[in-house]
Order: structure tokens, then C-alpha cells, then sequence
């Protein structure tokens, strides 16, 4: 591709962020561990740092992909729909400038349908965020949004990396029936970064993110329903909502945070490649509402976060190989009270993820390999506002297989299985006698017990793909996921379903 075009395309994609973060959904990776190549162990995959772009592992060919998700089931938290939608359209291609320099974007089309969702109309809904808004009626809502995003990096002297990323997306929502409130979401991500090649062998960088996302919902007059009424909702805890008798009303979210990282890649030698990455930042949401165009506080929202992770990959032979896996986060919450400096809420919540894995190449067409993990967390949740405490600490067992095939030159296929199991120790629960003393007595009883129930999960995914010669590559993802609680808190018939398909084309098109 000529210089030109390449200075269009990159004139384009920067443009949209102007006049258009929620990010592209991707196929779910089965493993952590296994299937790896050396070249995938570096900053750019763990972590994120973007100055490594020059690392990334893909292709440089046009990827066009279609993306269709379908998650239902009565296993789901209060605050969820019974069914999530998504219909994806998109486009991402990368391409190296000359041998420094390396531009990535992606631009797609979104449908996000909510189905069957009682009580609430807040698109980041499941962040925590106790100031939750929404109306009595139940029915499927829908957003509608562009996705955008551009990463460059190059290096300098040799021996500098630097580089940049910006995730942009805008959307509409609608809640299909009455009062038929709309919304406009709009998110920004950006993030930037820097690196030093020591040698060939040990890489040190360090990076930082920023973002901010707003949300306006808009309930106005509907015209086809004057003589009902409509009861707008308003959720500061567990407990019963606030309930106003209103038509109209405008509610402002504004969310922003930072962080920064530092990050390490070695490779000591031929047979060991290790990555890690390790930092922390700061995350608010600030909630207004217009009545009767006058501005009031609808409470306020922090988190205080610490992350980290690596990734290790050892080549112990030319057919077997090993990886290591850990990540962990930890967050610190709190809200407060929207008319009075007093705190409503507060939660710790550490989660810490370790996996392990080997893969061995039977042959020139087979690999298959094994991983296994645990993820650990813990929850303490306070709610002074409705006086409920609870605690638990549920531990995931994973366990998964899969294998490669290669067919013949054109035709191969990946498949896996994997197994997890949840069991949840040390739940507690307290609730003011005052209030009803009771978990039976609490509205959104089920987002408490949903992180207290002990599930089975089990999960298959499916991946051919054919080359279509000097044209490129047609790939199909395929995974299906099925959650089974246990009877303690939920009824027999208790499930979670999803379904995930991408179809991809990979076209030789530069």
C-alpha cells in the first residue's frame, strides 16, 4: 500500500474519534497458558502497555468480523435482564509504516439488546455503582453505537519504544415500551505509553490510561400514554428504591478515572519468555438529575484499585511446553450519601487468578494440551444505608483440554473443553431487624446471593478455519457456555446459557 493511502486511513481513524469505552467484543479465549507462541509473552499482551504494538503477533491482514452473543438464563442477579444480545459488525487492520513505526485500528457496529429487564434502564449497570435509575415497567431495552479504535507505536534510536492508544464509542438507548425513556452514552479511553530495550533480552516500560464515560437518560412525556402513570425508580442500596410519580426527569452520569503501570518483558534465554506488569489508579462516578430544571446530586461513587500479573512460557523441548499464569486485582470502595457527607456503602474486593498448563505436538498435525487454575476473591460488603452486611468468599476450580488439529495445507480446527466449579465459604449475611431481619424481605435479595451460591460451569468451544490460498483465511469461532447453581438458593430449573459465534475473514487486501 502506498504512503498516502496509509496517511489516509490513519487521517480517517483519528477523525472519527472527533466526531464519534466501550471496546470491540472478541472471540472468548478457552486458555491462559497453553497454545502460545514465545512471540505472544511480551508487554503489549500482558498489561497492555501500547508502545509495544511493534510486538503484536497478528497478521497484516484486513480482518472483517461478525460477532453474534446470546446470554439468558433465571440464574442472574436482580439487576440483570433475563437475556443479553449483542450483533457486532467490524473492521481491523494492521499495518507496519516502514521498519519502525506500526498502526493498528478497528472500527465496528454495535446492537446491544436487553431483554426482559425489570426495574432499571442504567447502561453500566454491574460496576458497583449503587445510584442505579430506572422506571416500574419491564420490557426490552436496546442501544445502539459505533466502537473505534487506533494504536500506534514506533520506536526511536533503536532502543525507545513509545506509542498510543484511544478506544472511542458513542451509542443511543431505548427502552421499547412505556415510558420509553432514551439514553446517550458516550466513552473515551485513552492510554500511552513508553519502553527501553536493554538488550535482546530484558525490556523495561511503563504506561498510563485515562478515561472518562458519560450517560444521559432522558424521561420525557410519552405522547402515547398521557393517562398513565409513570414511576420513575431510584436506587441508593439493596433495599427498596426511592419512588417518584413523575413523567420527566433527566439523570447525568459522569465517570473518569486513571492509572499507571509499570511492566517488564524478559526472555533469558531460548527456552523461558516471561512478561509481568504491576500498578494502580483511581476511578469516580458523579450522578446529577434535572427536575424541574434544577440540578441536584444523585450521589457520588470511588474506587481505589491496585493490579498486577505474568505470564511465564517454557520451551522445554521442541514438542512440550509449560506456562504460568497469575493476575490479581484489588479494589476499594465507597459511596456517598447524595445530600449529606455521610458514607452509604463500602466494599473490599480482592481477586487473585492463578493457572498452569502444559501442551505437547504429538505429531505434525496434532497439539493438545491440559490447564488448570483457580481463581479466588472476597467480597465485604457493608450498605449502611439499609443497614445490610454481607461477606463471602467463593473459590473457582478450572479445568480445561484442547487440542489443534491440522488437517491437510488449507483445513484446521481447534477444539476445547473446559469444567469450573464455584464453591462459596464463609457467607454471612445481617440485616437490621428494624428492616425485616430478613434476606427474604429484600428486594434485590438475589445480587447478594448470587455471589454466595456454589455452580458447576461447562464450557465448549469450536474454531475451524480454512486458507483460502493468497487470499487470506475464513475462521469460525464457536463457544457455549452452561451454568448449573445448586439448590440452595435457587429453583431446579436454575440455569445461565451463553452462546457466542464470530465469523472472520481475514482478506489480503494491502
Amino acid at each position: 500500500m502506498h504512503m498516502k493511502k496509509i496517511a489516509l486511513i490513519i487521517i480517517i481513524c483519528f477523525n472519527s474519534v472527533l466526531i464519534f469505552s466501550q471496546q470491540l467484543k472478541e472471540p472468548t479465549k478457552a486458555f491462559n497458558t497453553i497454545f502460545l507462541d514465545k512471540n505472544e509473552v511480551n508487554s503489549y499482551y500482558i498489561g497492555g502497555n501500547p508502545a509495544y504494538l511493534k510486538f503484536d503477533n497478528s497478521d497484516e491482514l484486513l480482518s472483517i468480523q461478525s460477532t453474534y452473543t446470546n446470554e439468558t438464563g433465571d440464574y442472574k442477579k436482580y439487576i440483570d435482564p433475563e437475556t443479553n444480545r449483542l450483533y457486532q459488525l467490524s473492521f481491523t487492520g494492521k499495518k507496519t509504516l516502514d521498519s519502525q513505526q506500526v498502526f493498528k485500528g478497528s472500527f465496528g457496529i454495535q446492537k446491544l439488546e436487553r431483554k426482559k429487564w425489570d426495574w432499571f434502564f442504567t447502561k453500566y449497570y454491574d460496576n458497583w455503582n449503587p445510584f442505579l435509575f430506572g422506571d416500574s415497567t419491564s420490557g426490552n431495552s436496546h442501544y445502539n453505537g459505533i466502537v473505534m479504535n487506533a494504536g500506534y507505536s514506533a520506536v526511536l534510536g533503536g532502543k525507545y519504544l513509545i506509542g498510543a492508544n484511544i478506544n472511542y464509542s458513542v451509542d443511543e438507548g431505548l427502552k421499547e415500551v412505556t415510558p420509553h425513556p432514551t439514553s446517550k452514552n458516550r466513552d473515551i479511553d485513552f492510554s500511552f505509553g513508553g519502553g527501553y530495550l536493554l538488550n535482546d533480552k530484558i525490556s523495561f516500560g511503563a504506561y498510563a490510561s485515562v478515561y472518562d464515560y458519560q450517560e444521559i437518560i432522558d424521561y420525557a412525556q410519552d405522547d402515547f400514554a398521557l393517562y398513565q402513570e409513570t414511576i420513575l425508580l431510584k436506587y441508593t442500596s439493596y433495599n427498596r428504591p426511592y419512588v417518584l410519580p413523575v413523567k420527566t426527569e433527566n439523570r447525568y452520569s459522569y465517570q473518569n478515572g486513571y492509572s499507571g503501570y509499570a511492566n517488564m518483558t524478559a526472555k533469558p534465554n531460548g527456552w523461558i519468555s516471561t512478561a509481568l506488569y504491576v500498578g494502580g489508579g483511581f476511578e469516580q462516578a458523579t450522578i446529577n438529575e434535572d427536575i424541574s430544571y434544577v440540578i441536584y446530586s444523585a450521589g457520588h461513587y470511588e474506587n481505589t484499585f491496585y493490579k498486577g500479573g505474568v505470564s511465564a512460557l517454557f520451551n522445554i523441548t521442541d514438542r512440550l511446553n509449560a506456562g504460568l499464569y497469575y493476575d490479581f486485582k484489588i479494589n476499594d470502595m465507597w459511596a456517598r450519601h447524595p445530600s449529606y457527607d455521610v458514607v452509604i456503602m463500602q466494599n473490599n474486593f480482592p481477586e487473585h487468578i492463578i493457572k498452569a498448563g502444559v501442551d505437547y505436538q504429538f505429531c505434525k498435525s496434532i497439539k493438545a494440551g491440559v490447564e488448570a487454575g483457580i481463581d479466588i476473591a472476597k467480597y465485604d460488603y457493608k450498605d449502611y444505608f439499609s443497614q445490610i452486611n454481607w461477606s463471602a468468599k467463593p473459590k473457582k476450580t478450572m479445568l480445561g483440554m484442547g487440542s489443534q488439529v491440522k488437517c491437510n495445507d488449507y483445513f484446521s480446527f481447534f477444539i476445547s473443553f473446559n469444567y469450573s466449579h464455584q464453591s462459596s465459604e464463609d457467607n454471612s449475611f445481617l440485616f437490621s431487624p428494624e428492616n425485616g431481619g430478613s434476606a427474604a424481605n429484600i428486594i434485590r435479595k438475589n445480587d447478594i446471593l448470587f455471589y454466595q451460591t456454589n455452580y458447576n460451569q461447562y464450557a465448549v468451544s469450536f474454531t475451524p478455519a480454512y486458507q483460502l490460498k493468497s487470499l487470506g483465511l475464513v475462521k469460525l469461532n464457536i463457544n457455549y457456555s452452561y451454568i448449573k447453581p445448586e439448590k440452595e438458593f435457587w429453583a431446579n430449573s436454575a440455569k445461565r446459557e451463553t452462546f457466542e459465534a464470530n465469523l472472520e475473514f481475514r482478506l489480503n487486501v494491502y
